[in-house]
């Protein structure tokens, strides 16, 4: 903001020294977008009116005459409505590529990261922690039971599961924690700096809301979780995601509705 109103005035001393033959109110437009475009709405209405008022004051004092007073309100007016549509338009697309960015990386039916966002968080998060010799949880978790809700009381009704499973995984999840939805009644908890003890909190947080939770909405469903922890995290996401896959078929093969956490220091472990 502060530099779009540096760059106004910038235009202006060069619209005063060379006087009122010259046009160059154009170049009045680059600040007001550049603005608009970092700061929204309300910064390309102030930098519109910014503009417009350096607009007058450099013509007047470059010398420009009217043949009548009320022209310059005309004026003004004009070139106000131009570089507040100019602005508003700017700041307009700037928003709507923002919400466009942002749904191609969040699952529309629970609101959580989708499978894309998960991965791409997943491979910093682990070089992170891989040079900073940070333990790393990662979580894997798949519905019990989900198929029967579907077929005995409609994907709608499915859908309320998926949408109040990520409610569950939201809250049991700290500040840091990544939660996310791989597809189908499949899920991913990414906990940074987290060790088995403290993977076992969060987890435990998350199986009680969940049991609280469906058995409020009468749905006979319950969750096989797997998790991973990584004192030294892998170089590659696919084997860290492959190796919290099998914690959650061990979960499955156990009996379901239950969490296996293995310490791994290697995904090759």
């Amino acid at each position: 903001m502060a530099g779009a109103a540096v760059g106004l005035l910038l235009v202006g001393w060069l619209d005063l020294i060379t006087g009122v033959e010259v046009r160059v109110y154009p170049l009045y437009f680059l600040p007001v977008a550049l603005g608009a475009w970092s700061h929204g709405r309300r910064a390309a209405v102030a930098l519109s009116l910014t503009a417009t008022v350096i607009w007058v004051m450099s013509n007047r004092q470059a010398g420009l005459i009217y043949s009548h007073p009320a022209i310059w309100a005309i004026n003004s007016l004009a070139q106000l409505m131009g570089f507040s549509v100019i602005g508003l338009l700017i700041a307009e697309l700037h928003r709507r590529l923002q919400a466009e960015a942002a749904l191609s990386r969040t699952d529309t039916l629970t609101g959580l990261a989708n499978v894309r966002a998960f991965r791409d968080q997943l491979a910093v998060v682990l070089g992170l922690a891989r040079r900073g010799g940070r333990s790393t949880t990662l979580v894997y978790v798949d519905l019990d039971h989900f198929k029967a809700v579907n077929d005995t009381r409609g994907h709608a009704a499915g859908d309320q599961v998926l949408r109040a499973t990520a409610a569950c995984l939201r809250e049991a999840a700290r500040a840091t924690d990544l939660a996310a939805r791989l597809g189908g009644d499949e899920f991913a908890l990414l906990l940074p700096e987290t060790n088995a003890e403290g993977a076992r909190a969060v987890l435990d947080r998350f199986r009680t809301r969940l049991a609280e939770t469906m058995l409020r909405g009468g749905w006979h469903v319950t969750a096989s979780i797997g998790a991973v922890v990584f004192p030294l995290a892998p170089a590659e996401p696919a084997a860290a995601l492959e190796a919290a896959d099998a914690q959650m078929y061990l979960a499955k093969q156990a009996g379901r509705d239950r969490c296996t956490i293995e310490v791994l220091h290697s995904p090759a472990a």
